[in-house]
């Protein structure tokens, strides 16, 4: 009896010790998950800024426009290039199988591209993926650690922007995509990929102006640089915002999943404790009797 209420006691105080570390996690988790969506949805009326330039220049540009950074051509052999893939992962793990998912994803999308005798180089953001993937046998050609903030750094995804835009201009990289779960609500995500080079979505937008081009524009927006260093200067930048937007999105969906995770452990913890603590008083009240009826016996109060 002692040994199983020891037991008890020894539990009771574990869990008790558990549970403030998943409290704090899941407090700190739901306010990363909130400041990531206020920060994407700041970016995107930034970004909208920058789509009204586009419908502005757009017919004042000509459709063979859209290659014209694409003008420092190598040798042949250098022409065709992998596709890059970077799959954005976690960094802190305690989220479910958010890094398998990516993982399956992956190699689904690797085993068609292989079918089809097509390329693809796979980057990497996240030692925690990159760890699942080496496991898997998937090969990675570049790869980095998160940021140890609880949301990614605008810089470092401007650096990774900068070296997709140089290499593709020099046709050292044909395509660039981007794997990440896609929030979908609170604690709920989607593997996606969207491709962020060549411009597609530029061209559609470039189109859109030139669609609109007889609406009138009052006053007449007076341009002195050429349109398509303008455009090319806006393509960038949309290029870098993008690629901001979707892993503030993975973030939010990590931090989402996350805390559920830990609401339902620390209300797990809070229901284990309830119940160790009647199992405590249990053993107690059996203990009392016991001593009572001990006590009882001593005196002569209870017959053979």
């Amino acid at each position: 009896m002692s040994e199983g209420l020891e037991g008890v006691k020894n539990r009771v105080d574990n869990i008790s010790t558990v549970k403030p570390i998943l409290e704090a996690l899941r407090t700190i988790s739901l306010g990363s998950w909130q400041t990531a969506l206020k920060r994407q949805r700041s970016m995107q009326t930034f970004s909208k800024n920058y789509d009204d330039i586009l419908r502005i220049i757009g017919p004042k540009m000509k459709s063979e426009a859209l290659t014209a950074p694409r003008k420092r051509r190598v040798d042949e052999s250098a022409l065709l290039q992998p596709t890059i893939v970077l799959v954005v992962g976690s960094e802190r793990g305690l989220c479910g199988s958010y890094n398998q998912m990516l993982v399956r994803a992956l190699k689904k999308y690797r085993e068609k591209e292989i079918a089809e005798e097509r390329s693809v180089a796979v980057w990497v953001l996240g030692t925690r993926l990159y760890r699942l993937l080496r496991s898997a046998k998937v090969p990675v050609v570049w790869w980095q650690p998160l940021s140890s903030t609880a949301l990614p750094e605008y810089s470092a995804v401007h650096k990774i922007s900068a070296a997709w835009m140089r290499a593709y201009e020099q046709y050292r990289v044909d395509e660039v995509f981007i794997m990440a779960h896609h929030y979908r609500g609170p604690g709920r995500s989607i593997v996606r990929m969207e491709r962020v080079l060549p411009f597609a979505s530029f061209s559609d937008e470039l189109e859109e102006g030139q669609e609109d081009e007889e609406q009138e524009i009052f006053p007449e927006p007076i341009i002195e640089t050429d349109p398509v260093r303008i455009y090319f200067q806006v393509a960038k930048q949309m290029a870098t915002m993008r690629m901001y937007e979707i892993l503030l999105n993975a973030a939010a969906a990590e931090h989402s999943t996350r805390y559920q995770l830990m609401e339902e452990a620390s209300q797990n913890a809070e229901r284990m404790i309830l119940e160790m603590t009647e199992i405590l008083q249990m053993y107690r009240r059996e203990a009392i009797t016991r001593e009572m009826q001990e006590l009882a016996a001593g005196a002569g109060l209870l017959g053979n």
